[in-house]
Parts: C-alpha cells; structure tokens; sequence
C-alpha cells in the first residue's frame, strides 16, 4: 500500500511538446538521493532532456526535494497556489529558467532550491513565506531583481551568495541589508518597505 508523499497519490503525464504535468493530492515525494547530491529518483527522470514546461495542478501540496533538480531544459513552471513548501534542490540548476511565480500560499522554501539557476533574472518572494533556507538562490548570476516580504523572518547561510547582478532590493530595511550582505552587489537600490535604514554592504 501507498500513502501520501510516496508519489502513489500522485500521477504525471509527458506530452510531445514537453509539457510535463503533475496531478493528484497531498505531498509529491521527496527524490534527493542522500547519498548522491548530484542525482534524484524521480519517475521523470529518464525524460528529464526533454521537459521543456512544468504543470503542477491545483491539489499538490509540495514540491518534494530535487523533483527538478539539473532540468537544464525546462523553461517553464506552473505552481499551484495548494502549494505550501518547496524542496531542497528542488529547482537547482535548472539553467533555462528565467522567470518564476512562487504563489501566496507557500510558507517555505528549502536549501539550494534555486541554486545555480543562471538566467533567472527576477523573483518575487510572496508575504506567505517566513524562511528561506541557506543557499537557496547562492550564484543565480542574472538575478537583478529581488523582492522581500516582511514576513521573512529567517535567512539561511548564503541564500544570495554570488547573485552579484542584483541592482534592485524591495524589502524591510532588516531584509534588504541581509540580501545585500549575502549578494555583495557592485551596485543596487533599495526601496525600504519598512525600518529606517540599511548598511553599507562593503
């Protein structure tokens, strides 16, 4: 028998377009192998050259640990707002991902889960989420663009190290200086949502 974050309750399809789409309820599995960082179980796997877009349909409730981890082709994700948690290295090294939508309903987002992801240029971090782990966005080199909720109350080591393309913070005073500290950007502006003032980054 099966249960809930084991992926049986949990279907995908492939189409030839390279749409990979994801149903079902509850928690996708988490496919991280322990003892190898660098490689996950996932039932995709063996297609995972030719994803080029991710649906995740309304009912998953979390994107489990390296369910996309070094999809180098995939341009495109869809995440529902049922959505609660994102995985450790659940999107590293996804190097065609530009741009990304994380929903108002998740509360977390795990270690490396962005890490690498070179041609993301901008995210917005959503006022549901309270943690970010340590380095979630470390070296997402064309990030310029960062937005911070005040709702983020926990930075892990390094979540923006090596994302030296940063020009424009949007958050707290208290966030901001975290993310620029953590970046040590050349150059960026700020837009304080709240506190009174940031230090030099330097």
């Amino acid at each position: 028998c099966g249960g809930e974050g084991d992926g049986s309750n949990l279907t995908w399809k492939l189409d030839s377009n390279g749409t990979l789409t994801i149903t079902g309820t509850g928690k996708m599995g988490d496919y991280l192998d322990p003892q190898n960082y660098m490689s996950s179980n996932t039932p995709w796997e063996y297609f995972k050259n030719s994803i080029r877009n991710v649906i995740i349909d309304e009912g998953v409730t979390s994107i489990g640990s390296g369910a996309f981890y070094n999809y180098y082709s995939m341009a495109n994700v869809t995440i529902p707002n049922s959505v609660t948690s994102i995985g450790n290295y659940a999107f590293a090294y996804c190097y065609g991902l530009t741009n990304l939508t994380i929903p108002d309903s998740v509360t977390s987002i795990g270690d490396y889960a962005f890490c690498g992801c070179e041609n993301l240029t901008g995210i917005t971090i959503p006022d549901s989420v309270t943690s970010i782990g340590d380095y979630t966005f470390r070296n997402c080199t064309s990030l310029t663009s960062i937005t911070i909720p005040d709702s983020v109350t926990s930075f892990g080591s390094e979540a923006f190290s090596g994302c030296t393309s940063i020009t424009s913070i949007i958050g707290s005073a208290i966030n901001a200086n975290e993310v620029a500290l953590q970046a040590k950007s050349n150059f960026f502006t700020v837009n304080i949502t709240s506190g009174t003032s940031i230090r030099d980054h330097a």
